[in-house]
């Protein structure tokens, strides 16, 4: 008397056994073969899909991810803005500029409008490169408040009720450009 092993058959090889004779099978598209029968020239009978078995980890591979709703994109943005703030040291306005030595004045001169006019100040190599470096970061802070309007303007308009308009407002109106 032998010992007989129970054999173990996964799910997917039943599955497989039954169905494997439609799984290699070659599906013709439906409007080519309507346009056959009714008669008419040209249209082929050209195979077009292929059925086959895959398994989960493959299935889920392909699958699409869900994409996030432009508000919730927009809040990533205005986040990502908002830490760019933080990172800003500190802050001055108007330009400087070397002006060379034998120009005939200071060296090194800030120049910045105080209630409409011009206001220069001499500086020192160490002042300027100082404020050299926190004009850059004025800059950068007008940059990125600019766009954080932009951001929110975009936001308002896009998903606050508005009253009833005979046409659609423009970028250029809503200051998106």
């Amino acid at each position: 008397m032998g010992t007989h092993e129970p054999r173990h058959v996964s799910n997917w090889q039943r599955v497989w056994e039954r169905t494997w004779p439609r799984a290699l099978a070659v599906r013709e598209p439906s409007a080519a073969r309507q346009g056959r029968q009714a008669g008419k020239k040209g249209v082929l009978g050209i195979g077009r899909y292929i059925y086959r078995l895959i398994d989960n980890s493959a299935r889920l591979l392909c699958m699409a991810t869900p994409k996030q709703t432009p508000l919730a994109q927009w809040e990533i943005q205005y986040a990502q803005l908002r830490r760019r703030l933080t990172a800003i040291g500190w802050i001055s306005e108007g330009y400087v500029q070397n002006r060379g030595p034998g120009a005939g004045g200071p060296c090194y001169q800030w120049t910045r409008k105080v209630k409409g006019k011009t206001v220069s100040v001499a500086l020192s190599k160490e002042q300027f490169e100082w404020l050299k470096e926190a004009i850059a970061h004025w800059r950068e802070l007008q940059a990125t408040l600019k766009e954080m309007q932009r951001l929110s303007r975009r936001v308002l308009f896009e998903t606050v009720p508005h009253p009833p308009r005979r046409k659609k407002l423009g970028k250029k109106v809503l200051g998106l450009m």
